[in-house]
């Protein structure tokens, strides 16, 4: 059954949020698919021991490395390593494809120079691979986003979040869901207001 709503919030990646906007909306979807997308891998490593040892609980790797970070999954947890793998390297050489234990033992292979304990047995992993992982901004960004204003100004009802707003940090996307619907409620009242945001 058709549902009718005052306010939307679309927040998923631009080309997804391209294929949600309507045929009238068409040049508002063209200046979403035009944005890059880089794909992200992530790993989750449960190990026997701690990895990290004293105050040091993450790592920083150039864009030569296939991982780019790894840190302790938390404050206490030093025997879980989450890895992130992103950069030219990772691009280059890595795909949906690639299995799971060819990327640990990479990056495992870059880590153990400073941490040797990561090449110890796995008790379990877990690993995600995103090919809309992270958005790459172009250098006319500040057009963008005021094209991307124009064009909602002519629509009531209509806010955008995501990466591709403010950034591609977890408080980034959360400012821009904000704004989203800081957007909204500057246009209904909250009593006439029946979006779920």
């Amino acid at each position: 059954m058709d549902q009718f709503y005052d306010g939307v919030v679309v927040g998923v990646p631009a080309h997804d949020g391209a294929r949600m906007l309507p045929e009238a909306l068409s040049p508002l979807r063209d200046l979403l698919n035009g944005i890059n997308y880089h794909p992200v891998a992530v790993a989750v490593v449960q190990y026997d021991r701690p990895v990290f040892r004293g105050h040091t609980r993450a790592v920083v790797f150039s864009d030569d490395h296939i991982v780019s970070n790894a840190g302790a999954y938390g404050a206490e947890d030093r025997n879980i390593v989450r890895y992130t793998f992103s950069g030219r390297a990772f691009r280059e050489n890595i795909s949906v494809t690639t299995p799971i234990e060819e990327m640990l033992a990479m990056a495992e292979a870059d880590l153990s120079p400073f941490f040797p304990d990561c090449k110890q047995p796995r008790l379990a992993s877990v690993y995600r691979y995103f090919q809309t992982g992270l958005c790459a901004y172009g250098p006319y960004y500040p057009q963008f986003l005021d094209s991307v204003d124009s064009h909602l100004s002519a629509v009531s009802g209509l806010a955008l979040a995501g990466d591709y707003i403010r950034g591609g940090s977890i408080e980034a996307c959360f400012r821009s869901g904000y704004e989203a619907a800081e957007r909204l409620g500057a246009v209904f009242r909250p009593e006439t207001l029946r979006t779920a945001l």
